[in-house]
């Protein structure tokens, strides 16, 4: 924006002449804040700043006092921001009155989105400089080690009566007609949302209308919510081709969530909850289709997925360490119950209902990561647990090899995304532990052993490399 100088700003646009209107309408108190937290949000983020920011709106024209604290808990950094008139050395002297006998030891930037004044407590007389110039200044003098970890923290009280009132809700309403099947998950999430410290909650973007879980927050909050997956391997049904795709190429596919069973499932949780759909394409979605290894044997999982026991059964390893790194997540699917009812988006609902009530937006930072784990009553059965890779996100692996097929189940031509497993060392979280081969699939005795022959010379890798058996044939017996 242009450099206004020697222009004092009204209270009432009207009093400016035209030519100067657009220039000075971010001084006014609405866009002065949106402004100014936007850019003073920006730095404090890149450079790890933590601290609280305190909203008000005296008689004197203040509308903004930051606050950020040296690791020792010193005050180091106090912004205030006039929104009502120009910013001068009056208004400066005039914050030095106010706020010295409690702070010896701060900045005091004063700014009008263009315009800025740069100062000490300890000065009478500040320096006038660009605002992308102090904070370079602040960030130079105090140097990556002394600027402490502080952003804009909205009320911590003020959210957790809201969440605390949502999951109450969720469980009381006259849809949930077995509350004592939800009580136990929601005990759970009161407990968690009641442990939440202030830097728990952030305000989404220096946007003061919409606050949010912290990233680590918001992965704990839904892991809650979905139920834990502390299992150490999982199994995957599918038609045989897969597994000669595998031998062949050594690579695992994950399919586009366009080619799911139901069409509907890409938007399920977002008309469940109200949410925009507004980030990312289902077709932009990667995911493979597994169940706790238990399911090895289940008849029903091999009719609906294994080509009815035509096919196979791949067991995976989990690499722990690589879950929810590199654009991967792995959890349980949540499902509604026979009903229809869905407590676990009930509760997203009734928080984003409730946080509207007083007037600031809730909202799910990862809401593209975490709407992929929830499905109707209908595919219950399956008991999914998912494994989610979304290429789009910060720090996504590169790793993978794209392919376009078209899907003979719902002809329509996708992309899947293709990953290495000849080797351990890859952002791939799962190792192939063993396949079985259906008991329809052909000569699955013989063919048993010539594909172990084959995967083993294939050398796609294995946790213990020393194992001689990874392809046998079911030992299902009864199969209908």
């Amino acid at each position: 924006m242009k450099k206004i100088k020697n222009i004092k700003i009204t209270r009432y646009m009207i009093d400016l002449p035209d030519y100067l209107k657009e220039h000075v309408k971010p001084l006014y108190a609405y866009e002065m804040e949106q402004y100014t937290l936007s850019v003073l949000q920006r730095f404090y983020s890149s450079h790890r700043i933590k601290g609280e920011v305190r909203f008000g709106n005296p008689p004197s024209g203040y509308i903004a006092d930051f606050v950020v604290s040296r690791p020792n808990g010193e005050p180091m950094i106090l912004v205030e921001v006039k929104a009502t008139k120009f910013i001068n050395r009056d208004v400066y002297k005039d914050l030095i009155l106010k706020v010295s006998p409690f702070v010896s030891n701060a900045y005091f930037i004063l700014t009008n989105g263009s315009e800025t004044l740069l100062g000490r407590v300890e000065k009478s007389q500040p320096e006038e400089i660009e605002l992308s110039k102090a904070l370079e200044m602040i960030k130079h003098q105090e140097g990556e080690d002394g600027v402490s970890d502080v952003v804009a923290r909205p009320n911590e009280g003020v959210i957790k009566s809201i969440l605390s009132d949502a999951i109450k809700e969720s469980i009381s309403n006259e849809q949930c007609k077995n509350p004592d099947d939800y009580q136990q998950k929601a005990e759970t999430l009161l407990a968690f949302v009641d442990s939440i410290q202030q830097d728990g909650f952030l305000y989404m973007e220096g946007d003061q209308s919409l606050w949010g879980f912290s990233p680590e927050n918001e992965t704990l909050f839904f892991r809650r919510l979905l139920g834990q997956c502390d299992v150490d391997s999982i199994v995957k049904f599918s038609p045989a081709r897969s597994l000669y795709n595998m031998l062949d190429g050594h690579k695992i596919n994950m399919c586009s969530l366009v080619c799911m069973n139901d069409p509907s499932e890409k938007d399920y949780a977002d008309s469940e909850t109200g949410i925009p759909n507004t980030e990312g394409k289902a077709a932009d979605s990667f995911i493979i289709s597994a169940c706790e290894a238990e399911k090895e044997t289940d008849l029903t999982m091999w009719r609906l997925y294994g080509d009815d026991a035509k096919g196979i059964c791949i067991r995976f390893d989990i690499q722990k360490d690589k879950i929810n790194e590199k654009g991967f997540t792995l959890a349980p699917v949540s499902y509604a119950n026979k009903d229809g009812f869905h407590f676990e988006l009930e509760v997203i609902k009734q928080i984003r209902e409730h946080s509207a009530i007083s007037g600031k937006q809730f909202v799910f930072n990862n809401w593209k990561i975490w709407k992929h784990f929830f499905k109707k009553y209908q595919f219950s059965i399956e008991q999914e647990i998912r494994l989610l890779f979304l290429p789009e996100v910060e720090g996504a692996s590169e790793q993978a090899e794209s392919k376009w097929f078209l899907d003979d189940r719902t002809s329509i031509y996708s992309e899947m995304k293709l990953f290495d497993v000849s080797t351990l060392d890859t952002d791939f979280p799962l190792v192939v532990n063993k396949i079985i081969l259906g008991v329809r699939f052909p000569s699955n005795k013989d063919n048993a052993d010539q594909i172990n022959t084959c995967f083993l010379r294939s050398n796609i890798a294995l946790i213990d490399q020393k194992r001689t058996e990874i392809v046998i044939p079911s030992t299902i017996t009864d199969y209908q």
